[in-house]
Parts: structure tokens; C-alpha cells; sequence
């Protein structure tokens, strides 16, 4: 189920399930500009790519394209993939072009971190993320999508 927006414009705090759908339906139409559409069609990319390579769990989202901003700016997202993974040296260039930072921002027009669930940076990230940058001390929900193939 999609979740409003609270009267801030943002969601609640925490993690909220969505499916890649409802987050196009929820914040990937045009509103007075095109922008919205444009970051969605990335996001939706990235999310094939990441689904494609089979080593991604779930994606957090993130950025003001998850607020009720007209115009917003860019979306923030938290690669969530099994330790392993991210120690794995035998990752293919198609997989390091999703978690290497510098490949992806090539790619996608996005500010991406990469985790493993629960681990320690994961849940730095998850608290960075969940502030707001002109005030940390009120906290706003994520979007987390599953990547199942």
C-alpha cells in the first residue's frame, strides 16, 4: 500500500515497502516540470541493472524525489547486497559497474551507497539519510524496494 505524505511533505519516518510501481505512480509523475519523470525513468534502470545482476537485495531511496517537491533535485539511494558480495573479488564488470561509486555516478545521475543489510554502515546510512539536512533532529522515512528476480 502507498503511504501519503505527512503535512511536511514527507513520509513518515522509517522504512517504508514499495513496489517500483508505486513509486512511479507516487512521485514519478510530472508535476509542474519534467524532472520528476526523468529521475524515475533512471531509477527504473538502476533498478533492472540491479536486478539483472542478481547480487542486490533491496534498494533504499531517498532525495527530494521523495518529498512533495515540485521540482525535486535528485535521489539518494543505499545498495543493499549480502557481505559477501562486496568481498567478492570475481565480481563481473556489469556488477562492479553497479557498486563501484564512481562507475555508477557515470551511469546514473544519483548519490549511491553501497551496504550489506545490518551491517554497520548500513545503519549509519539508513540514519543519514532519515535526517534532514537543515534540521537532523526531525527524522523522514525511506523508500525500500526488494529486488527479487
Amino acid at each position: 500500500m502507498v503511504k501519503s505524505l505527512n503535512e511536511q511533505g514527507l513520509l513518515d519516518p522509517g522504512l517504508h515497502e514499495f513496489t517500483l510501481e508505486e513509486v512511479g505512480d507516487t512521485f514519478g509523475r510530472a508535476r509542474s516540470s519534467d524532472k520528476r519523470p526523468q529521475l524515475f525513468a533512471f531509477l527504473e534502470k538502476l533498478y533492472k541493472h540491479a536486478i539483472s545482476t542478481g547480487i542486490v537485495s533491496h534498494i533504499v531511496v531517498d532525495g527530494s524525489f521523495v518529498t512533495d517537491k515540485a521540482i525535486p533535485g535528485d535521489i539518494d539511494l543505499i545498495l543493499v547486497v549480502d557481505q559477501e558480495m562486496l568481498e567478492n573479488p570475481d565480481l563481473t564488470p556489469y556488477q562492479l559497474n553497479l557498486l563501484s561509486r564512481h562507475r555508477a555516478k557515470k551511469l546514473y545521475p544519483f548519490d549511491i551507497l553501497v551496504a550489506s543489510e545490518g551491517s554497520t554502515e548500513y545503519q549509519e546510512y539508513v540514519r543519514y539519510y532519515s535526517q534532514i539536512k537543515q534540521d537532523p533532529s526531525i527524522e523522514k522515512g525511506l523508500i525500500r524496494i526488494e529486488c527479487a528476480n
